[in-house]
């Protein structure tokens, strides 16, 4: 570069992503439920409009990032409707971890 020339010296190119990632995690958030919340024990897990998959992987992860149970939850007909029993469970905030082919959902529970 010419040491008398005093325009940018960088160039800042932003390029678009093939696939708009943060719309698709959001439109998988939205189709998905969690509840009761609170909860004593046991929690309804609902996920809709999944593509045809083998089963999804669920983790209830504890706030030190523990992997306190794992499921396994079959999709049938694009849906979850999966039971998880949290009653062994000690009270605390966990967070629940879905795992499918379409992206990550994770979502707040609290465990009375």
């Amino acid at each position: 570069m010419d040491a008398r020339f005093s325009g940018p010296r960088f160039f800042l190119q932003l390029l678009a992503p093939a696939a708009p990632l943060a719309s698709t995690n959001a439109q998988l958030e939205a189709r998905t439920a969690l509840y009761p919340n609170p909860t004593a024990g046991q929690v309804q897990l609902e996920l809709t409009g999944l593509k045809a998959q083998g089963p999804v992987k669920v983790d209830v992860v504890n706030t030190l990032g523990q992997v306190v149970l794992q499921a396994k939850a079959p999709v049938r007909q694009g849906a979850v409707a999966e039971t998880l029993d949290l009653s062994s469970l000690p009270t605390g905030i966990y967070s629940v971890r879905v795992h499918a082919q379409e992206g990550t959902v994770v979502k707040r529970l609290v465990k009375e």
